[in-house]
């Protein structure tokens, strides 16, 4: 008996000692309806399809995979038409799945129903509309987006579903003085930016969102649930990392690492001229070698008559050591000759660098309840950042082509032509703590200066837009030799689509030498290719036939 209590003692001891060493927290979320089977009742801008409410029958095409839906429990919305359901507009099918075993079902009928076609989505902030279609099935993730702290001997990991918004999982960190190294938009979702890269406020001292990743659960072309990660599926998760989102399989959930969050900041903030714009973006290439990674991001961003300088220094001496390095920043951009018109130091909390970036009321905007009919970022015509472009610069921009290309922006014939619109254009800086090469995946920015980043705003007729598309491609005439791929979540069509049949170059372009064994991977995990879009990872047959799949919608 003795015996027996001593045995029953120790496994206590073991269970007690693997709750504290191992703890799960499940931290709060924005979405009331996760647990709500009819999803009508989150959203009132869908309607849930049957022939008793919509009074239009479905495309023919659609039988098939509907009735296999149905079978599986799973449930169909269309957005609704005016006020009624009785008018629905019956494509795109919507599919909000609950969890992981519902995707797998819905996975499961789209893929013995080929001859309709079907997109997936999380945050649905794709600029190339790569998460929507005109006819066909959208796979919807926002039910999906519980966030999960769990504490660990080996360091805080966070599990995020993918439909959860980056900046939802900052909110529910922060009471527990954490921070994740995500994107510095936060309305941007979890799935997509943890396959494309994730640069963002932390960018330089933790590394991107695709550095810290630990797993991915998700759901593959066979319906399978599977985890990949260093430990199971590790081809699979290699290429995930950096090799951009629909193309291997429906992820469901992701694990990260998180980072301590720091009480206070420091923000640096300078005005520069426009008139030496060239010379600063020349001395603020190069500043990524000589930079320390107590400076864990820094922006600049041309505006239409200056340039603005952003970034951040963590923890109780960031004022101190911030005003050091501001003013050496000041001091060697003058002796540069660049001309400055504002400097200064702020003292601030992790959350107000979005106020300082995006205004006011950036952060709850983003992350307010967002209704199906709301999510601008649906197709090309809906979306306002549409054509964005990018590229890496992984080596010293010559001083006399960042001259051409900033007197090009604010003094072309072309600007002249974009009446109200304007061309945005963020330059990020990278450098800072190098990464494990293990930590990289596939990810192209890795061991390079920084990013530029080009967009489109304020385009409201097809007029504008076209003339602010061709003055973004004089921009990049000049700039794109001396850049080297781009950021995988965007279009950069100059560099051929699979849509466009350039899927040769669009692949040379995206991956360099880590192509192969990306196609590789994808021809092993979805040789039927279920699973594409314009800008996706073709099989290794499509690529060497030229036969790729041509995509309409």
């Amino acid at each position: 008996m003795a015996k027996l209590d001593l045995i029953v003692s120790i496994s206590l001891l073991i269970v007690a000692l693997a709750v504290f060493i191992f703890h799960v927290r499940q931290l709060p979320s924005s979405n009331e309806a996760e647990t709500l089977k009819d999803y009508t009742q989150y959203d009132s801008s869908i309607c849930l399809w049957n022939d008793e409410v919509c009074t239009s029958p479905p495309p023919p095409d659609f039988k098939g995979v509907l009735g296999c839906l149905s079978q599986s429990g799973v449930l169909v919305y269309f957005l609704k038409q005016g006020d009624s359901c009785a008018a629905c507009q019956l494509s795109p099918g919507i599919v909000f799945p609950a969890d992981a075993p519902e995707t797998s079902a819905a996975v499961k009928c789209f893929a013995a129903h080929p001859e309709v076609e079907f997109r997936t989505r999380s945050g649905g902030h794709s600029f190339s509309g790569t998460s929507w279609l005109r006819h066909g099935f959208v796979l919807d993730m926002a039910r999906v987006r519980s966030i999960r702290l769990v504490r660990g001997p080996v360091g805080d990991l966070v599990e995020m579903g993918v439909g959860a918004k980056v900046g939802e999982v900052y909110r529910a960190l922060e009471p527990h003085g954490l921070l994740l190294s995500g994107g510095d938009c936060p309305s941007v979702g979890i799935g997509g930016l943890s396959s494309c890269g994730g640069t963002g406020f932390a960018t330089r001292k933790h590394g991107v969102l695709t550095n810290t990743v630990e797993s991915y659960q998700l759901v593959l072309a066979t319906g399978h649930i599977v985890n990949a990660s260093f430990a199971t599926h590790r081809d699979l998760f290699h290429v995930m990392r950096g090799g951009g989102g629909g193309s291997f399989g429906v992820i469901t959930h992701v694990t990260a690492r998180v980072f301590p969050l720091e009480e206070n900041y420091g923000l640096i903030r300078l005005r520069i001229t426009a008139e030496t714009a060239g010379k600063w973006l020349h001395y603020f290439l190069n500043l990524a070698d000589t930079l320390t990674e107590d400076v864990m991001y820094l922006y600049t961003y041309l505006f239409d008559d200056s340039l603005l300088c952003q970034g951040a220094i963590p923890g109780e001496t960031s004022s101190k050591v911030g005003r050091n390095i501001l003013a050496d920043i000041v001091d060697n951009a003058k002796t540069a000759g660049v001309s400055i018109s504002f400097n200064e130091l702020y003292r601030i909390k992790y959350p107000d660098l979005y106020k300082y970036t995006y205004g006011e009321n950036a952060f709850p905007d983003a992350i307010k309840k967002t209704l199906a009919s709301e999510r601008d970022f649906r197709h090309p015509e809906k979306n306002r950042h549409s054509g964005s472009m990018s590229g890496y610069i992984c080596e010293e921009l010559p001083l006399e082509i960042a001259e051409e290309l900033t007197d090009y922006f604010y003094n072309s014939e072309e600007r002249k032509n974009l009446e109200d619109a304007r061309l945005g254009v963020n330059v990020e800086l990278f450098g800072g703590r190098k990464q494990a090469e293990e930590r990289n995946g596939v990810y192209r920015g890795r061991n390079c200066w920084g990013i530029i980043t080009t967009y489109p705003i304020k385009h409201d007729n097809p007029d504008t837009y076209s003339a602010l598309l061709e003055f973004q491609a004089g921009f990049w005439r000049i700039v794109r030799p001396y850049t080297r791929n781009s950021y995988r979540g965007y279009e950069d069509r100059c560099h051929g689509t699979r849509a466009d049949g350039r899927v040769r170059e669009m692949m040379e372009f995206a991956f360099g030498e880590d192509k192969e064994r990306v196609m590789r991977v994808k021809s092993e995990y979805d040789p039927n290719d279920i699973f594409h879009h314009d800008l996706s990872v073709p099989t290794l047959e499509c690529y060497h036939s030229g036969k790729c799949k041509q995509f309409s919608n």
